[in-house]
């Protein structure tokens, strides 16, 4: 082994942190837009310039929520693949160890 380990509970931990970061991004835009929505510059050009600009980062702030959520969601996946694929490997493993009861007459028995 490379001493490389990571936990299912440290991978869940992580997901976990990435959900919760989801509202905090999506909020961080609305006092930006608040903002915005009182601009007048008496240049109408430059305040539609300003609200599409803000309207860009209120975007940018939806789509990096989204990726947190999808980020969090493979990293519950991956733990659940794992933890499955881990169990079924030890269910095969406690199968293989299960002693298989003598057949009375079959080679290498005391009744042989």
């Amino acid at each position: 082994m490379d001493g490389y380990g990571v936990t299912p509970r440290d991978v869940l931990s992580l997901a976990g942190t990435t959900a919760r970061q989801r509202q905090p991004v999506m909020e961080a835009s609305a006092p930006l837009q608040r903002a915005v929505s009182s601009v007048s510059t008496g240049d109408p050009a430059l305040d539609a310039h300003t609200r599409a600009v803000a309207a860009e980062v209120e975007e940018l702030h939806r789509r990096l929520a989204a990726v947190l959520g999808l980020f969090g969601d493979a990293l519950r996946d991956a733990v659940t693949a794992y933890t499955d694929g881990d169990e079924e490997v030890a269910a095969d493993f406690r199968t293989l160890a299960t002693p298989v009861p003598a057949v009375p007459g079959a080679p290498g028995t005391a009744m042989s």
